[in-house]
C-alpha cells in the first residue's frame, strides 16, 4: 500500500479538493416540521428473555484443526509473493 501511494503521490488530492469533503456552497435546510424529522416509539417493545445460565445454552462446535491448519497454509501460499514486494 505504501509503495503505491509513494508511486501516486496526488492519489488523495483530487478526493480533498473534492465537494464531498470540502463543500463550496452551505446546504439550504428545508422547511420541514421537527415533528417529521422524529419517529415516534413503538407502542409495544419485544424484549428478549434473560437467560440465567448463557452458558449452558450455548453450543460448542467441532473444530477440524488439521483442516483449518491446511486452509492457512494454502492463503499463505497464495499471498505470499504480494508479501515479499513490499
Amino acid at each position: 500500500m505504501e509503495a503505491y501511494l509513494h508511486a501516486h503521490s496526488g492519489y488523495f488530492d483530487a478526493i480533498a479538493e473534492g465537494e464531498r469533503l470540502n463543500p463550496r456552497t452551505v446546504p439550504v435546510p428545508t422547511d420541514v416540521a421537527v415533528e417529521q424529522l422524529f419517529v415516534s416509539p413503538p407502542e409495544q417493545m419485544i424484549v428478549p428473555i434473560l437467560a440465567t445460565r448463557p452458558w449452558l445454552s450455548r453450543r460448542g462446535r467441532k473444530i477440524e484443526f488439521a483442516r483449518r491448519d491446511a486452509e492457512n497454509r494454502w492463503l499463505t501460499s497464495v499471498f505470499r509473493p504480494h508479501y515479499a514486494r513490499v
